[in-house]
């Protein structure tokens, strides 16, 4: 059964998976995002689902792009990406005895976790910032079309009233052309 990485989705027909990259640069990103530690490397059957993709990643249908980037995990994936341990998970001799001799790494834990939570944050608002820097591009770019077409616009515009402007002066000397011409036919 096919099982994502991070979050432990499995196959359904609302998510998609997608296996990992084979360019270091991007399978680097990939595993630094996710939380895991160094040296952590997917199997060749390992996959992320398309839950940890934002939008832009895919290329108008469920496809991502080559270029893609997963950004969306939840501070818990990154805690479980540490491999902590549970204390529930222990019988209430070996709690004792893990509280006892484990105090010290209990707290290093704490710090990985704190270090790790704030890793997932300033990513989050690294990815917000470049988000915001595309759609500053993408308004100015927009803007400068909207000028061009507002420029076009004045010039039809002038030239619907020169237009206007041409008829009715053609239509004035028509008029008068005539009047001469009844004029001099009356005489």
């Amino acid at each position: 059964m096919i099982t994502c990485e991070a979050c432990r989705n499995t196959a359904s027909t609302d998510i998609s998976f997608y296996n990992f990259p084979q360019k270091e640069g991007y399978l680097q990103q990939w595993i630094a995002n996710m939380g895991k530690p160094e040296g952590w490397t997917p199997s060749e059957s390992s996959v992320l689902c398309s839950a940890h993709f934002s939008p832009e990643c895919f290329d108008g249908s469920a496809h991502i792009r080559p270029d893609a980037i997963p950004t969306i995990f939840s501070p818990a994936e990154f805690t479980e990406a540490q491999d902590i341990k549970k204390p529930g998970n222990l019988t209430e001799n070996q709690e004792t005895s893990a509280t006892l001799t484990e105090t010290p790494r209990s707290m290093c834990d704490c710090e990985e976790r704190l270090q790790t939570i704030e890793k997932y944050y300033k990513l989050k608002l690294l990815t917000a910032q470049l988000q915001i820097k595309k759609y500053q591009k993408e308004l100015s770019e927009q803007s400068l079309k909207a000028m061009k077409w507002q420029r076009k616009a004045l010039v039809l515009q002038a030239a619907v009233k020169a237009m206007k402007l041409k008829k009715s002066m053609s239509s004035t000397e028509t008029s008068a052309s005539s009047e001469k011409q009844t004029d001099l036919a009356e005489d």
